[in-house]
């Protein structure tokens, strides 16, 4: 499931120009797909590499039937700091198709809707996954040093109702240490 937890690399984005704000919307969309229209606004919306420290503090869980040592568990996982990571220019430059949905979402997920531009961002992506599935609902805000993104997960997959009400925040650092990797 750790690839539900998304967007932790959004921080870099930066508009850049003094012209109106460009913004990529996209309906129905792949993970691919969106990354392909965010690349293609080119440099209007340009993501900032360097050194990215990323912080999640979950505000609710709800899963029935999950014991209270496992609940905690997962709230002790999914809290906190995570390592910092670094953003290559490469990847700012030309963001992968994960990079919006995350490691391992691949053909299992797809955006009902995706908009960015102006300094927000929402987005509502269906994934499927075992005999159930998975909505996640973002909207946010972001800049060239930091962005914050409030997320909602519902889940029903193999049969386990939760849902999660999250917030993911991060700033950028500085310049990327020599043994960071991206």
């Amino acid at each position: 499931m750790r690839w539900l937890i998304v967007l932790p690399g959004l921080g870099g984005l930066a508009l850049a120009g003094c012209h109106k704000e460009p913004e990529v919307q996209a309906d129905n969309a792949s993970a691919a797909e969106v990354a392909q229209k965010v690349r293609a606004a080119g440099a209007d919306i340009k993501l900032r590499p360097g050194r990215w420290e990323t912080s999640l503090q979950l505000d609710e869980l709800k899963a029935p039937g999950l014991p209270a040592a496992a609940a905690e568990q997962m709230r002790a996982a999914l809290a906190g700091r995570m390592p910092a990571s670094c953003l290559t220019p490469e990847e700012a430059n030309q963001p992968a198709a994960d990079f919006f949905a995350g490691k391992d979402a691949g053909k299992q997920c797809r955006y009902e809707n995706f908009t960015m531009g102006g300094g927000r961002i929402a987005a509502v992506l269906r994934c499927s996954q075992g005999e159930g599935g998975v909505r996640l609902t973002m909207d946010g805000s972001y800049g060239p040093d930091e962005f914050r993104i409030a997320q909602e997960m519902d889940t029903g997959a193999n049969g386990q109702a939760m849902h999660m009400r999250m917030r993911v925040a991060a700033r950028r650092t500085g310049e990327c240490q020599g043994n960071e990797a991206g």
